[in-house]
């Protein structure tokens, strides 16, 4: 086993037990933001991210555990870039906002809607589009939604 520094623990070293991180269905290459959603109870890190940490218990760490969550920014980017665009295009000019570059998508819509249709049209198509893109991505967690359902009660009927 290997010793471990649990953030928000007693600073002392705790045993690790093969496979605590290593859940069903979650493998290397996985985006860590989608192991909450998938069953993992923690995060456990090795050497490397230790000598990277800010904490110096961590630093002089083997391994830490972290619990998991789930960033949202990344698992919404687009449709936020969207509505942002939407709202500055229509209602606050002066919006600016930035993700990766200074308002991301923004150009993109105003192309799309520079066909000459009147601004209530246009207005409906923007959010209508900022509407299919949630839909999408509500889609696809119903599906991975599911997939965890399903594994958690196979998991209850073997107890």
């Amino acid at each position: 086993m290997a010793t471990a520094v649990a953030l928000g623990g007693t600073g002392g070293g705790v045993p690790v037990p093969a496979g605590v991180h290593d859940p069903p269905g979650v493998g290397p290459g996985q985006d860590p933001d989608e192991a909450l959603l998938h069953g993992v109870v923690v995060h456990l890190h090795g050497r490397e991210a230790c000598r990277g940490a800010e904490h110096p218990a961590l630093r002089e760490a083997d391994w830490f555990l972290e619990v998991p969550g789930v960033h949202l920014r990344d698992s919404c980017e687009r449709r936020t870039d969207l509505l942002f665009a939407t709202v500055r295009h229509f209602h606050v000019p002066d919006l600016h906002y930035w993700r990766y570059r200074e308002d991301p998508e923004f150009d993109r819509l105003s192309e799309l809607l520079a066909d000459g249709a009147d601004e209530a049209t246009a207005m409906d198509r923007a959010y209508a589009l900022v509407a299919a893109v949630l839909a999408d991505q509500v889609a696809r967690w119903v599906g991975e939604a599911a997939g965890i359902r399903s594994f958690w009660e196979s998991a209850r009927a073997t107890r």
